[in-house]
């Protein structure tokens, strides 16, 4: 959290809402609690990126998956899509230092676990 200066690294929000999240999740063998698998998300966005709804790519790109939106417009819960996806930046806000910075590897070890979609 410190390395993030307590914001939301997808929007820039901090209001004491924002917590760790894991990169690789923690139920993952590969999970590390090191800072470099960890990135700084509200609890909204939190949410979004656990449920893959969210996620960014190995130079820190925010993605939100077309896959993700198809099945909830399916099940007509789009409500507010248009709102959430302003809410996001086009990049990650990315520590200050860069040894900080999220580690590729656990990136794309994310993507590959949970089965990223764009």
């Amino acid at each position: 959290m410190a390395a993030y200066s307590a914001t939301c690294a997808f929007c820039g929000l901090q209001l004491k809402l924002v917590e760790a999240a894991h990169i690789v999740p923690v139920a993952a063998e590969s999970s590390t609690d090191e800072t470099v698998n960890g990135v700084a998300l509200c609890s909204l966005h939190h949410k979004a990126y656990d449920q893959n709804l969210l996620s960014f790519d190995d130079v820190f790109r925010i993605e939100i998956s077309d896959a993700a939106v198809s099945e909830l417009r399916k099940l007509n819960l789009v409500g507010g899509l248009a709102s959430f996806q302003r809410s996001v930046k086009s990049a990650i806000i990315l520590p200050a230092d860069k040894r900080d910075y999220p580690a590729k590897p656990y990136i794309m070890e994310r993507r590959r676990v949970c089965g990223w979609r764009p």
